[in-house]
């Protein structure tokens, strides 16, 4: 589900690129990078919480003959619709973040247009 959330949010941005007179694959493939920047960072945020709140975790993650399955799976079950919900808006910011820089380079070029239109 989350994966079409961001194809969505690809797709927006793409749609106003192009409107713009801009690179529409560019701004696309840019929103797509950013939000799995930020979804990475939020992952990372949160398995960072796991490690300082959760002392069997530490233990398990600091053993380097601990097999990463058990990892996996200890992850998996304390994993709730919460920390989805927290790793989907992590996402969802990336795509503001570029949605805020294709606007303000719209309107700087809108303004450009403008000062050339008065002399």
């Amino acid at each position: 589900m989350e994966l079409v959330v961001y194809i969505y949010c690809c797709y927006l941005n793409y749609n106003k690129a192009q409107k713009a007179q801009e690179n529409g694959f560019k701004w696309g493939l840019l929103t797509l990078l950013a939000i799995f920047l930020a979804v990475g960072i939020g992952s990372f945020l949160l398995l960072a919480s796991f490690v300082s709140n959760d002392a069997s975790f530490r233990e398990m993650a600091s053993n380097p003959q601990q097999d990463p399955t058990v990892l996996m799976t200890f992850l998996q079950k304390k994993i709730t619709l919460l920390h989805q919900l927290f790793i989907l808006f992590c996402g969802f910011g990336g795509y503001l973040l570029l949605r805020y820089l294709l606007t303000k380079k719209i309107e700087k070029k809108e303004i450009q247009v403008d000062e050339h239109l008065k002399n």
